[in-house]
Formats: structure tokens, C-alpha cells, sequence
């Protein structure tokens, strides 16, 4: 049995059909260029980062635990009692997490149903280590253009992951050097679908 947890996001895609379910603090967003010349990509977030930080996260968690669970400052679940006091974790849903699940630490997933249009350019996954130090806007940009370039999608997701690794080593999202977190990131070429 784990101990700790893991995130997961699955995405099934039916025609102009997304569905995205989501546990942890992975996050799917749909990317596209640009209407016109110069102006940022675009990007929609199509599933829900679970982390204890995230107001509908700490509603939950103070409903279903009371005063045996607070969120500190920087956004992490802390346990407030027991064996386990001072224990954090940054996820407010996991699969698999055994120790923190009677602490509000869920496995269920949310689930959002999506339409493609016909300017998505593609589908980007990614784990917290993208998204810490990237916003949706900066990794569409990314990819989009990789894309554009030829590459396939996955060179696109390398090519994301690499720029999200030296941003944490070299910066990090407020200028201060930190270590990168786990970073993974899936591309989907929409226009391959069609």
C-alpha cells in the first residue's frame, strides 16, 4: 500500500469531446497561438490543481476535519494532532495517500467536461514542477511554438520540461534559486486528432 500518494490526470477525447478527471496537483490546459500577431498565447486550464492552498480545498478540509487539519501560510496541509503532528503535504487529494487520508487528503477526483474549438493548437499535462514556475500563458507559448516549428509533440513536452527545470535552478517564480520539483509533461497535437 503507498504511503505517500501520487497525482494522476486522465483525459479522454471524443470527438470535439474533452473529459478530464484529476486527483493532485497535476493540471491539464488547452493551448492555442495567438488571434493576432504579437499578442500572449492562450491557454484554459481544463481540470483542478488540488492543493491545500486553493480556497474550495480549504472549505473541504476544515468541513470534513475540523480543527484536526490547518493550512500554514505557504499553502500546505498541516496535521494538528496525533502521531502524525506537523506532518505537511502540499496535495489536498492523492491516490494513495494512507497517512493522510483521514486527515482530508482525498482520492476522488473532479471531473470537467470540455468543447474543442478549432483554434486549440493542443493538450498540455503537466506536473507541479511545470506549473510552479510557468503560468498556462508562458508553457502554451512553449509549446505552441516547438509545435510550429515542426517538432513532435513529444520534443514539445522535452523541450517545456527542460525550460521548467532551469527556471526553478536558475530564478525560480520570484527570482530565488530552489530545487525543481517533480516535472513531467505530456503533449497531445490536437490537429493530429482531427
Amino acid at each position: 500500500m503507498l504511503e505517500f500518494g501520487t497525482s494522476a490526470t486522465l483525459v479522454l477525447i471524443q470527438g470535439d469531446a474533452v473529459a478530464v478527471a484529476s486527483v493532485g496537483d497535476s493540471l491539464a490546459v488547452l493551448a492555442w497561438h495567438p488571434a493576432t500577431e504579437g499578442q500572449p498565447h492562450a491557454a484554459q486550464a481544463v481540470s483542478v490543481l488540488h492543493k491545500a492552498s486553493e480556497p474550495a480545498e480549504r472549505q473541504r478540509i476544515a468541513a470534513e476535519c475540523g480543527g484536526a487539519v490547518s493550512v500554514t501560510c505557504d499553502g500546505y496541509l498541516c496535521v494538528d494532532e496525533g502521531r502524525l503532528r506537523n506532518f505537511q503535504l502540499a496535495m489536498s487529494r492523492a491516490l494513495g495517500h494512507r497517512l493522510l487520508s483521514r486527515y482530508g487528503v482525498s482520492h476522488r477526483p473532479s471531473v470537467r467536461l470540455h468543447r474543442l474549438n478549432p483554434v486549440n493548437c493542443c493538450l498540455v499535462v503537466a506536473t507541479d514542477g511545470v506549473w510552479d514556475v510557468l503560468s498556462p500563458q508562458e508553457a502554451s507559448a512553449i509549446v505552441c511554438e516547438e509545435l510550429a516549428r515542426g517538432r513532435d509533440p513529444a520534443g514539445a513536452a522535452h523541450t517545456l520540461c527542460s525550460q521548467a527545470v532551469q527556471l526553478a535552478e536558475w530564478g525560480g517564480p520570484k527570482g530565488s534559486r530552489c530545487a525543481a520539483d517533480n516535472t513531467t509533461a505530456a503533449v497531445f497535437d490536437l490537429g493530429e486528432l482531427g
